[in-house]
């Protein structure tokens, strides 16, 4: 695993199209090894907002643009301090931005895991995600 080390800014943009260009890497990969595959989450978690001169329009039509080819899905948290407004602009209509509650960190993560186990046990790929979100996302009613 890489060491990862902070410097104080957030270059979002940069980060979300590092991941989206691992996730085609990945797949071509899949492709080549003739292995079968899930559509891939990208999940961004972030408690800033992106630094000045980042291309937020452009990610955001990316990241629609790959949602809506089913090259992935795109899933935003914020955390304590998000910009929230942001994380609504560079998320698809299929999957809204949410907030985590405090630190819920742990409940979060048995929550993804859990969906992902649901999404590779389905018969066609999809699931019912929404049981355990209570647990983990601020405001989230069922």
């Amino acid at each position: 695993m890489p060491v990862l080390t902070t410097k104080g800014t957030t270059k979002l943009v940069d980060a979300v199209r590092v991941g989206i260009q691992k996730v085609e890497d990945r797949k071509n990969w899949y492709k080549q090894t003739k292995q079968k595959y899930y559509r891939s989450w990208i999940v961004l978690m972030t408690d800033g907002a992106p630094d000045a001169g980042q291309d937020i329009n452009g990610l955001a039509q990316e990241i629609q643009t790959g949602v809506s080819a089913k090259s992935f899905n795109f899933f935003a948290v914020g955390v304590d301090g998000a910009k929230m407004n942001v994380l609504q602009q560079i998320s698809s209509s299929e999957m809204q931005p949410a907030m985590l509650e405090g630190l819920k960190f742990s409940d979060f993560f048995k929550w993804l895991s859990a969906s992902m186990a649901a999404i590779q046990n389905s018969t066609d790929g999809t699931a019912d995600i929404s049981q355990g979100a209570s647990n983990w996302m601020k405001g989230y009613k069922i």
